[in-house]
């Protein structure tokens, strides 16, 4: 069982699902391998032993070991943790970054695609984090990948531009630029219709 949104949903663990996660996993494990360097952890000895057990019950003992890492000269934390980025900087001076300003980078350099940059951003927005920036153009997206029907992950962004913590603003900013994409899209009356519905339903 988990939760997806508000509601509650039964989830079936089929063999075929373990065995594309242990791919997934070994992928990683794969990537790690051959872009990954083994670094001596030298901040780590001039860390007050006491406070250094504080943070890791705080944090982690790796998430603690990964500020002080990128707390040498020349190195950045890439972190989606704001907590361990603020701590990495406020304790040990590193500098830091997340994924979205990272991606937005590689777009302007041309190493990525607008289109990889949009479903990329999306799958942040997808698995909830928070500081993730969606724009209109990032939701138009979304609903184009869902084919134009009230599906993940057009859902799921609209879940996360719709959230309570969100500004009116903002808000009112990305739903009305969404709509003026939206009815600019050379698709049915009707599907234009319903998910202008869609999203305002999801506004209340």
């Amino acid at each position: 069982f988990g939760k997806k949104g508000a509601n509650y949903i039964r989830d079936e663990i089929t063999p075929d699902r373990v065995k594309k996660k242990i791919e997934y996993v070994q992928t990683l494990i794969d990537w790690i391998e051959s872009n990954a360097d083994i670094l001596p952890n030298k901040k780590a000895l001039k860390v007050n032993a006491k406070k250094r057990q504080e943070m890791e019950e705080t944090l982690s003992k790796t998430a603690v070991d990964t500020a002080l890492l990128a707390s040498e000269s020349g190195r950045v934390l890439l972190s989606d943790d704001e907590r361990l980025r603020m701590i990495a900087a406020s304790e040990f001076g590193a500098m830091s970054t997340w994924s979205q300003p990272l991606l937005a980078k590689l777009q302007n350099l041309d190493l990525i695609t607008v289109d990889e940059y949009k479903l990329a951003v999306i799958q942040l927005a997808m698995f909830h984090y928070r500081h993730t920036i969606i724009g209109p153009d990032i939701l138009l997206k979304a609903a184009e990948e869902a084919e134009w029907a009230s599906k993940s992950p057009f859902t799921d962004v609209v879940s996360e531009v719709t959230r309570k913590d969100i500004t009116e603003e903002s808000l009112i900013t990305v739903v009305v630029g969404f709509f003026i994409l939206l009815w600019r899209q050379p698709i049915a009356y009707a599907q234009r219709q319903f998910l202008t519905q869609y999203v305002v339903s999801a506004i209340k």
